[in-house]
């Protein structure tokens, strides 16, 4: 199994949001506020979007309508205030990390975690899974290798795709 971390590609742009403040809520996942977060589409070039893009530089995924569809079995969506054709993911969260295995930099003196630089999943658990975070604040969204596979197949756009772990 390969896990990976999507990026923008380089011919698209991130789905930009009008308020910073909305986004840092998002990056904590506490979606109560969904409601009240407002898309801005007035900076972006509509074509350079994607099917599948990133919201600012979160890490947070939102689908076209066309994309939904296909990645039902991703997670929930959710319908974003000021669009009708963009929703975000809202991918499960997995607690998928093998701490043992991976390197991982802490605070000194603490047991925070600071910055992972190798990740080491445990794949028994996300076997079944396209898509999902981890129970980290702000850990971005990580695919798996079926999920990829669905982005070429359909041929979708938007995203390019960093290895972050194979078996």
């Amino acid at each position: 199994m390969t896990v990976f971390k999507p990026i923008i590609a380089d011919t698209y742009q991130f789905y930009e949001t009008d308020s910073l403040e909305h986004l840092e809520m998002l990056q904590e996942k506490d979606y109560r506020y969904i409601n009240s977060i407002h898309f801005s589409l007035a900076k972006v070039n509509r074509d350079k979007l994607g099917d599948i893009t990133i919201i600012d530089n979160s890490m947070l995924l939102a689908f076209s309508e066309r994309a939904t569809n296909i990645f039902k079995s991703a997670g929930k969506f959710l319908k974003l205030q000021d669009t009708d054709d963009y929703s975000l993911l809202d991918a499960p969260i997995i607690n998928a990390l093998d701490y043992e295995k991976s390197i991982i930099d802490y605070f000194a003196g603490t047991q925070q975690l600071k910055r992972i630089r190798k990740y080491f999943f445990n794949t028994q658990v996300i076997k079944e899974i396209d898509a999902f975070t981890l129970p980290i604040q702000g850990s971005p969204v990580f695919v798996t290798d079926t999920f990829v596979e669905k982005y070429k197949v359909n041929g979708y756009n938007g995203l390019d795709f960093y290895i972050v772990f194979s078996e």
